[in-house]
């Protein structure tokens, strides 16, 4: 061979070394920025996973409470009966009846308070919760529109409200 063939075959090997390497280099970046994407995409799905469960123990917890709340409203309404009888009394009697009349307020204070988180509680359930938890509110809203006063409702009502919730703290992730 002569010196210039030599010199071809030597700059035509460095050639296809320098593409070769470059070519390794490009697709190993692209394997790695492509895995690091895929990563990214599994972290954000868990996090978003996650934060959705924590809201949904979250509403199940308040559910439960604003449930059990219903239960001692008729306490607030006989306390507010007997304290408006008094403070009729008090009146007719030439007396301050302050006392008697903040007592009825608070009660009333109470069960608006206790009607407003259990709408609350009840619109959430609906967004973060399944097509279960959906029929078990309707039902109960239904229920809680006819009921006198509106918070004795047929506790099934309430009660399947509560299973469902509970039931579908996964729902949407498996």
């Amino acid at each position: 061979m002569n010196g210039s063939a030599i010199r071809f075959t030597s700059l035509s090997l460095a050639l296809i070394v320098a593409v070769l390497s470059f070519a390794g280099g490009a697709g190993g970046t692209l394997l790695a920025s492509r895995f690091e994407a895929n990563r990214w995409q599994r972290e954000t799905a868990f996090s978003v996973k996650k934060e959705i469960f924590a809201k949904r123990m979250e509403l199940l917890e308040r559910t439960v409470k604003i449930v059990n709340r219903l239960q001692i409203l008729d306490i607030y309404q006989s306390s507010g009966k007997y304290s408006l009888v008094e403070g009729e009394d008090l009146v007719r009697s030439g007396k301050v009846a302050a006392s008697a009349l903040a007592t009825v307020i608070d009660g009333v204070v109470k069960v608006k308070e206790t009607q407003a988180e259990l709408s609350a509680v009840m619109t959430l359930d609906v967004i973060y919760f399944g097509p279960k938890t959906k029929r078990a509110v309707d039902d109960l809203q239904k229920a809680l529109g006819s009921a006198e006063p509106w918070w004795r409702v047929n506790q099934a009502k309430t009660q399947a409200v509560l299973e469902a919730t509970a039931e579908e703290l996964q729902f949407g992730f498996i």
